[in-house]
């Protein structure tokens, strides 16, 4: 650029090295008023020989042949072209129209600027500085409302800078994403009111101000029936229930996916109340030994002397009792779960009051809450045992050994013995106690 502007393109073809100052490149600093602080300093004189500016001019008009092959196969208009005119500096240096015409395969011809407008220049001024005022001319006729340019370096030659060269990419990646996102949000929208109405959201059409708040989904299932308005209250502190309007009041105000586990905490508090008021807690095992004996002593206690009441079976003892838990899986029959007592019986109807025992033993069976299975085989002779007293009174009995299988699974502390044989309300000493001797031997 430095010999450009002192002519080195006149001399290109003289074939003569050119000798130019070069001035300083680094700027000399200035002062607080402007003004220089030191001596500029001098110009270095530089040699360019020719064959540096042969070798730079070659390299430049192959790199400008390059571009605008590049430019008109990307624009696609090579055979549309009808003229070229060049214009500029450097449009008269040696081999340039002969580049133009090869690329764009139709002559070029040097655009005469000066041949339309009026000037004062010389014909020799003209001819040298024409080409040369095509920039001023431009800017010129510019600010006079002239058309606007034409950028040659278009499409894939424009001049860009990294980002500028995956901006655009980058912004229809950004709008593919940004629509994905808003599919799956919508996507994922459906699902959540889905899962609403599953779980149970609000129902919000027309209804009494009055009325019950309804539900959708798992919740409308739950409040189908009446047993929440029937059933449901949770005794407070305060004094005021806990009921079936303040748990609708309160699901009203959870969130959706909050209300299921909402109702089930109610319901588990509700059940660890009533435990604690019945003593009965749900860790008790079906199979338990306390529940057999319960179960047998509401059988037996309908059968006890009551006053005024000689009962069904009179006066008797229990001598022996042991309860089985333990089950045998080797087992043929139910045998090993068992509960075996002895009673003795002293009177000349000894018999008779052992069948009333049978009896008793099996309606108990027969009930479908007892815990009691029937019997493998009926009882036999072996299993009676009798005794006389004849040193006092000569009155004899016998000692009968009762076996009663026990199920694998039944409900623990069914109904009273009461209800089940119609007995009178037993005295609290009676209810409170077992007709079981202690100790065994006879």
């Amino acid at each position: 650029a430095t010999w450009g502007r002192i002519g080195a393109w006149a001399r290109l073809t003289a074939g003569a090295a050119q000798r130019l100052e070069v001035p300083s490149a680094v700027p000399a600093p200035t002062g607080t008023d402007g003004e220089p602080a030191t001596a500029v300093a001098p110009a270095r004189p530089v040699t360019v020989s020719h064959k540096e500016v042969e070798v730079a001019h070659t390299a430049w008009l192959q790199r400008l042949a390059r571009e605008l092959t590049r430019f008109l196969t990307a624009s696609g208009r090579a055979s549309m072209l009808r003229s070229v005119w060049v214009t500029g500096g450097a449009s008269r240096l040696p081999g340039t129209h002969e580049m133009l015409s090869a690329v764009f395969g139709v002559p070029a011809r040097e655009l005469d600027l000066l041949a339309r407008l009026q000037h004062d220049l010389t014909p020799e001024q003209a001819a040298d500085f024409g080409p040369r005022l095509a920039t001023a001319l431009g800017l010129a006729l510019r600010r006079l409302g002239g058309p606007d340019g034409f950028e040659l370096r278009q499409e894939d030659l424009t001049l860009t800078r990294g980002f500028e060269r995956v901006k655009f990419p980058l912004a229809i990646a950004c709008m593919v994403a940004l629509l994905a996102m808003l599919v799956w949000w919508n996507q994922k929208q459906r699902e959540l009111g889905l899962l609403e109405f599953k779980i149970g959201s609000t129902f919000t059409g027309k209804q009494d101000a009055k009325a019950d708040t309804l539900f959708y989904g798992g919740l409308n299932a739950v409040f189908a029936t009446d047993w929440f308005k029937n059933h449901f209250r949770i005794e407070q502190a305060s004094g005021k229930d806990y009921t079936h309007k303040d748990l609708i009041a309160d699901l009203a105000k959870t969130p959706v996916q909050k209300r299921l586990q909402l109702v089930r905490d109610k319901l588990r508090e509700m059940a660890d109340r009533k435990q604690k008021e019945s003593g009965i807690f749900e860790d008790v095992s079906l199979e338990s030994g306390l529940a057999v004996l319960v179960r047998w002593a509401e059988m037996m206690r309908p059968a006890e002397p009551q006053p005024g009441v000689e009962g069904r079976l009179g006066r008797y003892v229990i001598t022996s009792l042991h309860v089985n838990m333990k089950a045998d899986t080797n087992a043929k029959s139910s045998a090993s779960r068992r509960l075996e007592f002895t009673i003795a019986f002293r009177g000349p109807d000894f018999r008779t009051r052992r069948e009333e025992l049978q009896r008793m033993i099996e309606a108990e069976i027969a009930r479908p809450d007892s815990p009691f299975a029937p019997p493998d085989s009926p009882p036999t002779a072996k299993d009676e045992e009798i005794f006389r007293d004849t040193k006092e009174t000569g009155v004899e009995g016998a000692y009968y050994r009762v076996t009663m299988h026990v199920k694998d699974s039944f409900e623990p502390f069914g109904p009273s013995g009461n209800d089940r044989v119609g007995m009178a309300e037993p005295t609290p000493k009676a209810a409170n106690s077992l007709p079981v001797a202690a100790g065994g031997g006879k």
